[in-house]
């Protein structure tokens, strides 16, 4: 219950995409990014960050480097070449970046976990690597990145968790 609003859905994304279980949504002039874990076993390059938006874009001036245009509540544009997506954000530079759990086939590797931007030419490129099951991440006040690492480890180990600090060079 949201105790001073109301709930309403904007969009049913598995009505059209299946089980993908959506982790985490960034919101950039209106369009939404929404990250997906995607199934499990994990397939490298398979999960997508989708764009969802409301109204008419004649241009591409709202949607983020890498992402086309479109109109209405629904899936505007699908970006593939992701994995295991636990987070999307945008970053001072204005780029989408998304945190991924684990990069390796099959189930969360540690060590395999990595942050990634889409640069304005669409491409997507490694910023951080070799991160252990990360769960979560934010850009601070200060501009630097802050990730939790180890956040998705076996209940009884305790002691293991920790928030990374990292200063990123802008990407173009």
């Amino acid at each position: 219950m949201i105790p001073h609003g109301a709930l309403h859905q904007v969009i049913d994304i598995s009505a059209s995409q299946g089980h993908i279980v959506p982790t985490s949504v960034a919101e950039r002039q209106g369009v939404f990014y929404v990250g997906n874990l995607n199934l499990f076993p994990i397939d490298p390059q398979w999960a997508r960050v989708q764009a969802i938006a409301k109204g008419d874009f004649d241009d591409d001036t709202h949607f983020a480097p890498g992402f086309l245009p479109g109109h209405g509540y629904h899936i505007v544009s699908s970006r593939a070449g992701f994995t295991a997506v636990v987070a999307v954000h945008f970053g001072p530079d204005g780029l989408l970046y998304a945190l991924e759990l684990s990069d390796a086939p099959g189930f969360p590797t540690p060590g395999a976990g990595k942050v990634v931007r889409v640069k304005h030419s669409g491409e997507i490129e490694e910023v951080v690597t070799q991160l252990n099951v990360p769960t979560g991440m934010t850009f601070g006040p200060d501009g630097r990145l802050y990730i939790s690492d180890f956040g998705a480890v076996p209940a009884p180990t305790f002691g293991v968790g920790r928030i990374l600090r990292f200063d990123i060079p802008p990407g173009w």
